[in-house]
């Protein structure tokens, strides 16, 4: 995480609740196929929510920059299981390049091993 006098700590907070005061929902709103009024949902709609987003990792690498952070874990998890687990949310092109980075992360490849009962110590 940033340090408390960096200037990057509040984009890091807004993006670290971001996935689950936002995105979250908006994959609840697609999987439930509930139809909401963009103006009283607190994250408007799934469409913007989800532009939003691709427009923030267009700038990449990382929702930061250049510097990875709990941020991506937290974005790159719940973007992950959305569209490429359980393909609820269409790809976009900024989403691809964005998952195939976490994914090549060694802390991502370890956690999918456990994951997927290969590696059980």
């Amino acid at each position: 995480a940033p340090d408390l006098g960096d200037v990057h700590r509040a984009k890091y907070l807004y993006w670290l609740f971001y996935a689950p005061g936002c995105i979250e929902p908006a994959i609840a709103q697609i999987a439930t196929k509930m139809e909401l009024n963009p103006v009283a949902a607190g994250w408007g709609d799934a469409q913007r929510v989800f532009d939003v987003l691709e427009a923030a990792l267009e700038e990449g690498p990382w929702i930061l920059g250049q510097q990875f952070s709990a941020a991506d874990i937290v974005i790159g998890s719940g973007l992950n299981f959305a569209v490429r687990d359980f393909k609820m949310v269409p790809s976009r092109p900024a989403f691809d390049r964005y998952l195939d980075r976490c994914a090549a992360r060694p802390a991502f490849k370890r956690a999918g091993e456990y994951a997927s009962g290969e590696k059980l110590d």
